[in-house]
């Protein structure tokens, strides 16, 4: 958001009043957003899903309640981009790619190489640049 931060609560306030245009949500937010609410009698957080766009245009207007916390994704977050693993790796699938990642922390992220991968075998062998990889 470009104004982060805490907004007094007041009875009877929504979501929509604390995002009301897209402007306040730069740079690129997602279109998901979530409000972690804490429930009594212990307090144990709950999360509601909501559509960043629909609360924008006044629909979804969900009704806030004390010590809510409101967290509008930002687009690399909710859609990061992902990178399929596999070979002689511990956990081989489709990991979420940060900027400035690199193959080894990719493979640390995988569990890291077998104990019988052949240490000459290690290596990048492919690299495919698609859209999205399944998860």
């Amino acid at each position: 958001m470009v104004r982060p931060g805490r907004v007094s609560y007041r009875d009877g306030m929504r979501l929509g009043m604390c995002c009301t245009v897209y402007q306040d949500l730069l740079p690129e937010p997602a279109d998901q957003g979530a409000i972690i609410r804490l429930m009594p009698p212990d307090l144990h957080p709950e999360t509601i899903e909501f559509n960043v766009p629909d609360v924008l245009i006044g629909n979804n207007n969900i009704v806030l309640q004390p010590f809510d916390t409101i967290h509008i994704y930002g687009r690399y977050e909710a859609d990061a981009p992902r990178v399929k693993v596999g070979g002689e790796v511990l956990r081989p699938g489709s990991y979420a790619l940060s900027v400035g990642m690199t193959a080894a922390q990719l493979v640390r992220m995988a569990g890291g190489f077998k104990r019988d991968a052949l240490a000459g075998d290690r290596g990048l062998d492919e690299f495919i640049k698609s859209q999205a990889v399944p998860p």
